[in-house]
This record gives structure tokens, sequence and C-alpha cells, in this order.
């Protein structure tokens, strides 16, 4: 039981385009279009706050989009335009309707400088910091608030919450902490004594103030 432990992705500032004086009056949702991704979810918020919505991604559009010309459909992208499109997005909307193990895309808006709007359940109550990178939520009338204050959250706040707990470098110190602690056991197993530690960070986060 020692040896299980949760060590989120990486996320990668330079696969991202990061230019918030360029931000455009739309909405994003990107992801595979079920019922389970929140697709009409996200079509529905955007249209009771007079919003364009773009959806992007695989998947059969044609029942999402009837009766709502605020909503505009986009096939898969490549890199550089899901960038600008990540980058640009007023909001990036995830309604995901079941528990989302991780949410690796929230991450990526949010280091695009792009706030988040999403359930307050599975991956997102711990990648989305509420009221600072975005808002979690659970109701209509909760999305509809989020979407109406999304200029609230600023996108530096966005991406410096990424940058500083899920860069590189700081998925890096978990791993070589729970490999360290993976020979430590084998060793002298629980009261194995490490005399060089200086620090015991692999667990720190920092938060928006």
């Amino acid at each position: 039981r020692w040896y299980d432990v949760v060590i989120p992705n990486a996320i990668d500032p330079q696969m991202f385009d990061y230019q918030p004086d360029a931000k455009q009056d739309y909405f994003l949702f990107m992801g595979r279009l079920n019922d389970d991704k929140g697709v009409a979810v996200a079509i529905d918020i955007a249209k009771r706050v007079g919003r364009k919505i773009l959806i992007v991604g695989p998947g059969e559009p044609e029942r999402f989009l009837a009766g709502n010309p605020h909503a505009e459909y986009l096939p898969p992208v490549g890199v550089e335009q899901r960038r600008k499109l990540m980058s640009e997005a007023a909001a990036f909307l995830c309604p995901t309707q079941y528990i989302e193990p991780f949410g690796n895309v929230a991450l990526e808006a949010q280091i695009s400088g792009t706030p988040v709007i999403c359930t307050d359940w599975g991956g997102f109550s711990e990648n989305v910091q509420h009221g600072f990178t975005g808002y979690r939520c659970r109701t209509m009338e909760q999305f509809v608030w989020a979407a109406n204050n999304i200029d609230h959250i600023r996108p530096e706040v966005c991406r410096e919450w990424v940058l500083n707990n899920y860069s590189m470098n700081r998925i890096r110190l978990m791993f070589e902490e729970y490999f360290q602690s993976v020979l430590d056991l084998g060793r002298g197993g629980w009261y194995e004594e490490r005399p060089e530690r200086n620090n015991l960070d692999w667990l720190q986060r920092s938060y928006p103030v």
C-alpha cells in the first residue's frame, strides 16, 4: 500500500501560446462530441449568455448544432490552430458529465491564459482554482453566472498557476521523491533514514493570491 501515489501530468509551456492581448469574444469547447463530455451543456451555456461558441473535435456535430446558430463547428485542427484557438478564447468550457480522471485540457487552457468553466468534480476539483483560474459549477444557474463573470479571471493568474504547479520541473520533483521512497522501502523499510534530505517539497503547491 505504501507504493501507491498519484502524480499529475506535466505541462510544457513551450507547446502553447500565451497572448492575453489577443483575446476574442468566443467560448471554446474542445474534445470528443459525446454526451458525457457535456457538449450540449456548453452550447446551452453560451446561448443563455449570448456568446459565440466554437465546438472543436471528432464526432457528429449535426445533432448539437441544430437550432443553435451561435455555435460553430470545426473538425479536429492542427497543432498551430489549436494553440491559437485556445489562447484567444474568452473562456474554455468543460462541463463534463462524468468523473473526469484528470482533465488535461483544462491545464492546457490555463497555461494559454484562458480561464476554465467546468463541473465541480473529478480532476477539475484539483486543477482549476475556483474564483482564480476559472469557475467550478454544479447547476446551470452557476454556469451562467460564471460565463457572465468570466472577465473577472486574469489570464496571468491562470498561466502562473500551471507554471508553478504542473511544469516539468515541478512534476520532476514528485517523481524523484516517489522513486527514492520506493528504494528506501526496499532497503530499510518504513524506518529507512535519509540524512541528506534538506526539504520535503514534493507535495507543496503554490496557490494564487
